[in-house]
């Protein structure tokens, strides 16, 4: 155990070393202006060695270095976090000026930008730097007030902001990624907010794009989409429209197939067919129209023959006279078959 008149004795150094520093410190307070002085702080501690010594230099920042505390205070009352902040930094009145000013306007767009947090990072890299980024966030302020006033679920109105903040350049992709989440809300997807903000985000893209392609593409309607999307998590949505995509796919296959045989026929008897349509709605319109030209133009023991001849159906129970009526009509169709093979 250490000895009492050690004790005492080593805390009595520690006290002429603290009144020393006492004095000196009032010795230069004397040269500061009546302003300087009221703002040197004021002991409100314990007086445990730690507070006091914590103390006595917060006093000599603000003695020695007037105009660095005064802007380390400012910083600090506006909600600004000063530690590592460099001191040269601090000593930049002019660009701190402008910088402050930039915050409150920021600040005034919304409280939950968080611009202090944000503001603490920027200035460790300089009052240019910080007023450059501080400036970004003021001039996209209709942006960053369509993002807080969206009405998507916090968690991903938070991440938004946040991104957005860091980079104002992601604005552009937090509108879109609002947007996504409105229209696929509106499909009725179950939008629950995951661990994995990323993964949120591009199932948002994903599911959004999958939709797209399918109602581009093949023409299926909101309803349709809907119906089979309705209650689903996004997880599930993007496997479903994976499927419906392949449905699709698959179904405007065999049609696309079903219309060149009925363009092709057309065609061979001179007929001029325009191109097929992209959906599936109006390719099934159009294969209805351009059988029934078929039709008229070969009767239906015709067309029977000619479907019998492609392997699409069963060989036409007709006689002989119609199966001859029915090669005659074709005969201009075997004619350029038999000329573009050769």
């Amino acid at each position: 155990m250490e000895d009492l008149g050690d004790v005492i004795q080593r805390k009595t150094w520690t006290v002429e070393e603290f009144l020393s520093q006492l004095d000196e410190l009032e010795e230069d307070a004397k040269r500061l202006s009546h302003e300087e002085r009221e703002r040197i702080p004021e002991f409100s501690g314990d007086w445990s060695e730690k507070s006091v010594r914590k103390h006595l230099s917060e006093v000599a920042r603000a003695v020695k270095n007037p105009i660095k505390f005064k802007n380390k205070e400012r910083l600090e009352q506006i909600g600004v976090r000063t530690d590592g902040i460099a001191d040269d930094v601090l000593g930049d009145t002019s660009g701190l000026d402008k910088v402050v000013e930039l915050f409150l306007e920021v600040r005034e767009i919304s409280e939950s930008l968080m611009p202090g947090d944000y503001l603490a990072i920027w200035l460790k890299e300089g009052t240019e730097s910080a007023r450059q980024k501080l400036e970004e966030v003021v001039n996209a302020k209709p942006a960053f007030e369509r993002v807080l006033g969206s009405e998507v679920i916090e968690e991903l109105g938070s991440e938004l902001l946040r991104r957005s903040m860091e980079d104002v350049s992601f604005l552009s992709e937090a509108e879109t990624a609002i947007l996504r989440f409105t229209r696929l809300d509106g499909f009725g997807v179950v939008l629950d907010w995951g661990s994995d903000s990323d993964e949120f985000l591009i199932g948002l893209k994903e599911s959004w794009n999958g939709i797209q392609r399918i109602q581009e593409e093949y023409g299926v309607s909101r309803e349709e989409i809907q119906e089979v999307l309705g209650g689903e998590t996004l997880l599930e949505t993007s496997s479903l429209l994976e499927k419906m995509d392949q449905e699709y796919s698959e179904r405007k296959r065999k049609l696309s197939e079903e219309w060149q045989t009925y363009a092709i026929t057309l065609e061979s008897l001179g007929e001029t067919v325009l191109e097929p349509p992209e959906t599936l709605g109006e390719l099934g319109e159009a294969i209805e129209n351009l059988r029934n030209e078929c039709l008229e133009r070969l009767g239906e023991s015709g067309l029977s023959l000619l479907r019998f001849i492609k392997g699409k159906d069963e060989f036409p129970d007709i006689g002989i006279e119609e199966i001859k009526k029915a090669l005659e009509a074709l005969r201009p169709f075997f004619l350029k078959s038999l000329t573009e093979v050769s």
